[in-house]
């Protein structure tokens, strides 16, 4: 094998264990869950239905009040409806 070749091999391992690593090593930093101390919480639309109630008893503990989705509307909407606290 050619010094070029085998400095590819090392070149495109590097990136590959970069591309791969680097997400595992920022995902702490990047999804941050702690509370802020705010009454407002924002939640994802994209969040799937069968993880609702659990979203709802962390603002039921926390005491929100405000409440804001992002993304588009989904089936579990109904269960941020008014008065539903």
């Amino acid at each position: 094998m050619s010094k070029r070749m085998k400095r590819f091999l090392v070149a495109g391992s590097a990136l590959i264990a970069f591309f791969v690593l680097v997400p595992f090593a920022l995902f702490p930093l990047l999804a941050i869950t702690a509370t802020s101390g705010s009454d407002t919480v924002v939640i994802e639309g994209w969040i799937p239905q069968e993880r609702i109630q659990q979203i709802m008893a962390e603002i039921r503990r926390y005491g929100y009040k405000r409440i804001y989705t992002t993304g588009t509307i989904r089936e579990a909407t109904y269960y941020l409806g008014t008065g539903t606290l």
